[in-house]
């Protein structure tokens, strides 16, 4: 809760306190993934800097950076995103790693419109080509400028 909430003092002192700040809810999610997907960059940049995993899916296959573009929190992106990368990946997270059914950071901030998002992403080297087939929550088909044409 406090990850979700944004308060990072909280996740600070608990952290010092002992509590596992790695341990997964049961749906796979992890503190890190519930920052990013609500946009709380202190506590996503404490997260990080005590060893949090960037890559670390969700049981359903979203990364942190695919939930922080959803939800156009860019600064999250950008952090996520930051440092040296190896090839394929920036920073610390890939940012090709995409759903079961195709679905990539850049595909989910076009369709719902978070254009600063997506030229973040495509500055880092975001694939303009990868394709996602039948997302429930993109509710299209294609890649991330076929959805954000057909998202208005």
């Amino acid at each position: 809760m406090a990850a979700q909430n944004g308060h990072v003092a909280v996740v600070r002192l608990l952290h010092e306190a002992g509590a596992d700040s790695s341990r997964a809810k049961e749906d796979g999610t992890r503190p890190l993934f519930v920052a990013a997907q609500h946009g709380h960059l202190e506590v996503v940049e404490f997260l990080c800097a005590i060893g949090a995993d960037r890559h670390e899916p969700n049981r359903c296959g979203a990364t942190p950076l695919l939930a922080a573009s959803q939800k156009g929190h860019l600064e999250v992106v950008q952090y996520i995103c930051g440092g040296g990368a190896a090839e394929g990946e920036v920073g610390c997270a890939s940012i090709e790693v995409p759903l079961p059914d195709g679905c990539t950071p850049l595909i989910a901030a076009s369709r719902f419109g978070h254009t600063a998002v997506c030229q973040a992403l495509l500055a880092h080297g975001a694939s303009r080509t990868s394709a996602v087939r039948g997302n429930a929550v993109i509710g299209s088909n294609g890649t991330a400028a076929e959805v954000a044409r057909s998202s208005g």
